[in-house]
């Protein structure tokens, strides 16, 4: 069985309990590998992938910062490593 986790998931300064979880349940693979259980990154979104599903403008700006009031209009608000997070976390 395959169980996909990323560093990426956890590198932007916002961390969910989903994060959290994945994080601990990868280091515990790490730590005392389960037979049978396969630890694999997954292959991250990309821009054009998350804009079929979004507005390409918030996606460049959940990229980018710019504009700042729509980086920020998630509810969680924007640092570098968002989109690094949410393209692995989604991919």
């Amino acid at each position: 069985m395959r169980v996909y986790y990323s560093p990426d998931y956890v590198m932007a300064a916002t961390e969910w309990d989903t994060t959290r979880k994945a994080r601990w349940v990868a280091d515990r693979l790490t730590d005392a590998p389960v037979p049978g259980v396969e630890l694999v990154a997954p292959d991250p979104l990309t821009p054009a992938d998350l804009a079929t599903v979004h507005a390409p403008a918030y996606v460049r700006a959940i990229e980018t910062g710019e504009p700042p009031q729509l980086a920020h209009s998630n509810g969680i608000g924007w640092d570098a490593y968002l989109f690094q997070a949410v393209a692995a976390s989604n991919g």
